[in-house]
């Protein structure tokens, strides 16, 4: 049975902030376990992330829930810093 790639796609009004979120979250995606990738694409005010996981759905949606985390704590920084 074919594993679920989800995409989550994050869209900011903003595109300074868009850059600067994608910057914050990018690096995560070149540390990543055996089994897991992410994709992460710039397209005008929206980062589209495409998640491959062979390691099961506890495996995927930690990753998303960490993904979503990741993306939340940097959207929050960078409008408290602006």
């Amino acid at each position: 049975m074919k594993q679920p790639s989800p995409k989550l796609q994050a869209h900011l009004r903003v595109e300074a902030l868009e850059s600067a979120v994608f910057e914050a979250v990018h690096p995560d995606n070149r540390t990543l376990p055996e089994g897991l990738s992410i994709h992460a694409l710039r397209k005008e005010q929206v980062t589209e992330f495409l998640i491959e996981c062979t390691r099961g759905l506890r495996s995927l949606i930690a990753t998303l829930d960490d993904l979503l985390e990741a993306l939340q704590v940097a959207e929050r920084t960078l409008r408290a810093v602006k």
